[in-house]
């Protein structure tokens, strides 16, 4: 059928209908409503539609042959091998009739793209030697992981702190503790309380080194425990209190016989810390001058701990900063080779530089910090962050400054409190002291103005010695 209107000369069917049905469309075609009020033209029949052709049924006397070629390959199949598949087949002969030239992607089929892919050949069998080579690198890479690991994530568990048992004699709850804190990290197995050690209360620590070689394309392994150069001899307090108020020179003996025990076990430069144990009765000035003392001769350091809590998180701190060093050595050389390369040196002199400059300059940058931690606050809202210790800021400078007064000799709690509270910054006071239409006598009568909480005044003598103390160059004044 045709339509006669406008619509024959439109794409793209140019009016052409075919029909199943030999009628003419009407009104009960809803395609015809809606092409009449689009076209308004009438459809003429142009072809009688074609006839079906009826397929004769066939009879019983006729013979019927399956086309047996289509379920099995023929053409030399022998029974007993392995056929090739229908669809593969058809494939192989579909390929064979086609001619040779360039195919058309567009008429190609899925099963030519498959047939066209390369087949995997078969896998050449290994020999002996190359199996055993490759035994031998998984082995040699496994040993690296390991080596890694004992510098990375692993550095604790390689680590053995050997802790005298004479040591728990000091407070029951002490193996308790240190039990709890190396749970806490994962390394119950790493601490190991020795009894050979007769009457040296101390605490070292071994570390476990892997070594390996190839020697006759054979890996061979071995471990050792390297001993470390840090140390822990352990006092209680009331031993310390004996040994410093004892006639003589009983306490540094005490620690020279120490740091002849340790030097018979390592070469090298061993480091010896002092760990006192509980409270002990010794003033602070004379505490003072036994540490300047033991660290200028034999670079000892004391540490003060009253329970086994405290005692057990210094132990713990200890492995864990041990056990990182090596990776920490490892990245400031990283980081001085870099510098060296992009031509950043930096040179310092040993020893501290003659007169205040290196405080204040100190102080300078601890008051840099604090302006601009302030700043931040004040934009963003309060917001301290700290890792470990006295954040940078305010505090830090208190604090600071506390320490310095508290080596002051006969300065009471309520002299320093007042202090601080009239010069909180020392950086401050020590330039107003350096002022030059400031004189001695002027500033020092200043400070012996300050009033404490009590009413009294600060007074001469100690006014002379903070002076003295913030403005002298070469430290003789502070002592004569």
């Amino acid at each position: 059928w045709r339509c006669t209107g406008p619509c024959k000369d439109r794409q793209p069917f140019f009016g052409w209908v075919k029909r199943a049905m030999n009628r003419a469309p009407s009104a009960n075609d809803l395609w015809w409503t809606t092409h009449q009020a689009s076209c308004s033209g009438e459809f003429v029949k142009v072809k009688e539609p074609e006839k079906k052709k009826r397929q004769r049924k066939q009879t019983g006397t006729e013979a019927t042959q399956p086309k047996i070629g289509i379920f099995f390959p023929g053409k030399g199949y022998v029974l007993g091998n392995e056929a090739v598949t229908t669809s593969a087949f058809m494939e192989e002969e579909r390929r064979n009739e086609r001619p040779e030239g360039p195919s058309n992607s567009q008429s190609t089929s899925t099963v030519d793209n498959e047939a066209e892919k390369p087949v995997a050949t078969k896998r050449k069998r290994r020999t002996k030697e190359e199996i055993e080579q490759e035994k031998l690198n998984k082995e040699v890479n496994k040993v690296c992981r390991q080596i890694q690991s004992a510098k990375n994530t692993k550095c604790e568990q390689y680590l053995f702190c050997h802790f005298s048992s004479k040591i728990l004699c000091l407070n029951d709850n002490l193996a308790e503790e240190l039990g709890k804190r190396f749970e806490e990290r994962g390394i119950t197995e790493q601490i190991v309380y020795d009894k050979s050690h007769n009457n040296l209360m101390q605490v070292f620590w071994l570390k476990k080194r892997l070594e390996a070689f190839l020697e006759d394309g054979k890996l061979h392994k071995s471990e050792r425990m390297e001993l470390q150069n840090v140390f822990c001899c352990v006092l209680s307090g009331e031993t310390y209190s004996v040994l410093v108020k004892s006639r003589g020179n009983s306490m540094m003996d005490y620690l020279d016989e120490q740091m002849a025990a340790v030097r018979q076990k390592i070469s090298g430069d061993p480091q010896l810390t002092v760990v006192v144990f509980g409270t002990h009765h010794v003033r602070e000035n004379t505490v003072s001058s036994l540490i300047f003392e033991a660290f200028e001769k034999h670079r000892i350091q004391f540490r003060f701990v009253s329970d086994a809590f405290d005692f057990s998180f210094l132990i713990a701190q200890y492995h864990r900063a041990l056990a990182k060093v090596e990776k920490k050595a490892e990245k400031q050389i990283a980081v001085e080779q870099s510098d060296s390369t992009n031509g950043t040196h930096f040179v310092s002199e040993k020893g501290i530089a003659d007169g205040p400059s290196m405080v204040s300059e100190a102080l300078a940058k601890v008051e840099k910090k604090a302006e601009k931690q302030i700043a931040s606050d004040s934009t963003n809202g309060t917001h301290f962050v700290a890792e470990k210790g006295i954040a940078d800021g305010p505090s830090m400078v208190s604090d600071w400054w506390e320490k310095m007064l508290e080596h002051l000799h006969r300065m009471s709690e309520e002299q320093k409190r007042a202090i601080m509270e009239a010069h909180p910054n020392p950086y401050k006071l020590m330039e107003w002291l350096l002022e030059p239409e400031n004189t001695a006598g002027q500033a020092m009568f200043a400070l012996s103005e300050i009033q404490m909480e009590s009413g009294r005044r600060l007074g001469p003598v100690l006014a002379q010695k903070i002076y003295k103390m913030l403005t002298s160059r070469t430290g003789t004044e502070s002592t004569e």
